[in-house]
């Protein structure tokens, strides 16, 4: 059963970039498959609750997470309650919380599953490129931006971002030990690159820039083999950019940002969020306080402000931004704290990214993918657990 429940879990961490594909219904459909493995992760995972559930060893991570949770859903039911707002019970993030408790238990119990999560997102990354390529269940939306399998744009660039990282990482880090065949790699890089281009996400090239930079400036060589390493970055990264800036559509998202700081209507919904939280700075509004506020401001059904930072701030004020802050900052702690077991500044990098990605990300605090990444970070095996509270 153990194994079952593992192959399961192999499934929903595959299906995570494309969770709302569905051969048998739209993206909302309960029979999505990564929602369907997901349910039968967790399922099967009640069978041994001591075991799968255990708290004691991540719950300086999992209280403020469930705290957060806590206090958005008690505003907005009091919102529900005493103003006469729609309450909508936020399960998605709940599932969240709740697949980072098991992850993080399975990562830290198993030591080969650290490594074959990075080889799925890397197998799923080429193979949404491959998708990308061949045309294969694509989508056109705003701009002609390309999207796989009734997914975000956003979501496909960034995965594809961090598969080209993994490449990057197996091949010049090495610590599997490897033969040269590791270099056959590189094939795929291109597909991963026009992948992104054609998903026309500036913020996908802003991490992919931001954490190539990162990873040289902090790889763990020797100076002499840094150099040089920093030396081909630096050509490759050149001539990557130049390649997805062939693409018309990124070409012309990232010439607007340049040169006029267009963030494709973002900013009007950062600056009306922190406006929320600067009058409700304690308690917040809620889901559904935001919600009606932003509808007024808006006219449409779109309240989320593009950023979770500050949606937190807005929906839960103070007392929901604080342990929110914590729990990011214990992720880092937790991170930083285990790079010997990494032998690597790789999970630093994912850290970074995760950060880029919230800090622009509509729904960001509802993804499954960025959750299962901060359980990725912050792994660490049950035998080296030294954990200091902040």
């Amino acid at each position: 059963m153990e194994k079952i429940r593992l192959f399961v879990l192999y499934l929903y961490l595959f299906g995570l970039s494309i969770e709302n594909w569905s051969p048998w219904g739209n993206q909302t459909s309960l029979l999505r498959p990564t929602l369907i493995f997901g349910m039968l992760y967790v399922i099967i995972s009640l069978k041994d609750l001591r075991r799968n559930f255990r708290v004691g060893k991540i719950k300086n991570l999992l209280f403020p997470a469930l705290w957060v949770f806590f206090w958005i859903s008690f505003v907005s039911f009091f919102n529900a309650s005493f103003k006469g707002y729609e309450y909508n019970f936020n399960y998605t993030l709940l599932s969240c919380i709740l697949s980072f408790w098991l992850l993080s238990n399975d990562l830290s119990r198993y030591y080969f599953l650290r490594k074959h999560f990075l080889y799925i997102i890397l197998i799923n990354g080429i193979f949404i490129s491959f998708l990308s390529y061949f045309q294969i269940g694509i989508d056109k939306g705003y701009m002609d931006r390309q999207s796989l399998l009734g997914n975000n744009s956003n979501i496909i660039g960034l995965t594809s971002s961090i598969s080209l990282l993994i490449i990057l990482y197996i091949i010049i880090e090495n610590l599997e030990k490897i033969n040269k065949k590791r270099y056959l790699l590189l094939f795929f890089i291109p597909f991963l690159l026009q992948t992104i281009a054609k998903t026309g996400s500036k913020g996908a090239l802003i991490s992919l820039s931001v954490s190539l930079i990162t990873y040289f400036i902090i790889l763990r060589k020797p100076i002499g083999q840094k150099i040089p390493l920093i030396i081909l970055g630096i050509v490759g990264f050149i001539i990557g950019a130049f390649y997805m800036l062939q693409n018309e559509v990124l070409a012309e998202r990232w010439r607007d940002f340049v040169e006029t700081g267009d963030t494709t209507g973002r900013a009007e919904r950062w600056e009306l969020a922190f406006d929320v939280f600067l009058h409700n700075p304690i308690f917040g509004v809620g889901e559904n306080g935001l919600a009606t506020i932003a509808k007024a401001e808006f006219e449409d059904e779109g309240y989320d402000p593009h950023n979770v930072y500050l949606f937190v701030m807005a929906t839960g004020g103070i007392i929901a931004t604080v342990p929110f802050v914590i729990f990011l900052c214990r992720i880092l702690q937790r991170g930083y704290n285990n790079k010997n077991i990494w032998k690597s500044n790789l999970h630093l990098i994912l850290f970074l990214i995760m950060l880029i990605f919230w800090f622009k990300a509509g729904g960001g605090l509802n993804s499954k993918l960025a959750w299962a990444y901060f359980a990725l970070i912050s792994y660490t095996p049950y035998k080296s657990i030294k954990f200091k509270k902040l």
